[in-house]
């Protein structure tokens, strides 16, 4: 019968660490006598080698030595999946102004279409203008599209009060 490897949970391991000290004998934590760790593996439901490894663990930070701070905790939580490309901390500044310039003429766009979404995201050629000094801070919205725009809102709230 092959016991199935799993991930144990922080309070498991805990668990698993107490019950070889709780048998109070120091030669256990320089080796397991036979059978502890199968035991201990069938109650947690994993492999044989999960209780060794914890114990590894504990040793390497002295609870042989009378250590009792140590931590047994899963260093896998926070190093999985996919690595990021930016975080916020390490966002290029530089880029941010671009990242607002592409949103505020997307919501032109759609202010253009009456709330659609159906447009062509607008490329305004901002890193030219961003090496030639041109780069604006806002996107000026044309006066026919506000006007439209708020002709349309006006509308809509009008049929509504009627």
């Amino acid at each position: 019968m092959t016991i199935k490897k799993r991930n144990l949970t922080n309070s498991e391991r805990e668990a698993i660490l107490r019950e070889v000290l709780l048998h109070n004998n120091v030669s256990y934590l320089v080796r397991l006598p036979n059978g502890l760790s199968q035991t201990l593996a069938a109650k947690y439901n994993c492999h044989p080698a999960t209780v060794r490894r914890v114990l590894a663990l504990a040793k390497g930070q002295g609870v042989a030595n009378g250590n009792m701070k140590v931590s047994v905790a899963s260093k896998k939580k926070g190093r999985v999946g996919r690595k990021k490309a930016y975080t916020a901390e390490k966002y290029p500044y530089v880029r941010l102004d671009r990242t607002f310039m592409t949103l505020q003429a997307c919501l032109v766009e759609t202010i253009r279409l009456m709330g659609d979404n159906t447009y062509k995201v607008p490329h305004m050629s901002k890193e030219k203008k961003e090496r030639n000094g041109l780069l604006p801070k806002n996107v000026m919205c044309p006066r026919d599209v506000y006007a439209a725009a708020k002709n349309q809102l006006l509308a809509v709230d009008g049929a509504e009060l009627d």
